[in-house]
């Protein structure tokens, strides 16, 4: 059994050099369906449990499984390649499942900040300008290192670790 083929969303909005290579050999699939076809193509998968926000993805995800098509050759290259391509552009690929935003006693919205840490270490520090609009309290100095997030991370990211080095990447940023 797979839950969340698309990765809580992350799978439907990959970088444009890691979508291109899945647009140039099909440009009809959507980004969503190439990872439900992932999941069909695999013999020891028997259940796929795809989550959705809209009815867009609804009706993505039942023509993708209507049409019941599995990889070819080609296609498990080319979305390896693209998979490659991604992971060397996402830090931390959070799937901002809010698991941990409960349990933090400072009431850090977690995976904003891990947003921006991604976008910092893909297109450079100055991208963490726009966090400066968050109330002072919600920034990652304010985080304590305690660890209960990390408790919750179905992922068990070193949450604290990332909240340290994204102080220290605005701290260089204000100079």
């Amino acid at each position: 059994m797979v839950m969340e083929p698309v990765h809580g969303g992350l799978l439907a909005d990959l970088t444009e050099d890691a979508a291109v290579v899945l647009k140039n050999l099909d440009p009809e699939c959507s980004q969503a369906s190439w990872a439900m076809r992932w999941g069909m193509s695999r013999k020891q998968i028997q259940v796929v449990l795809s989550g959705m926000s809209d009815r867009a993805q609804l009706a993505d995800n039942v023509k993708t499984f209507s049409e019941g098509r599995t990889l070819n050759e080609d296609e498990e290259s080319a979305l390896k390649e693209a998979a490659q391509i991604q992971y060397r552009k996402v830090a931390v690929p959070c799937t901002s499942c809010r698991y941990c935003t409960p349990n933090c006693p400072m009431d850090l919205d977690i995976p904003v900040l891990l947003r921006a840490y991604n976008d910092a270490k893909i297109g450079g520090e100055w991208r963490l300008t726009g966090l400066t609009a968050l109330p002072k309290e919600k920034l990652p100095e304010n985080c304590i290192g305690c660890g209960a997030c990390t408790q919750y991370c179905p992922q068990s990211f070193d949450i604290p670790g990332y909240m340290r080095e994204l102080k220290e990447m605005m701290e260089r940023l204000a100079g």
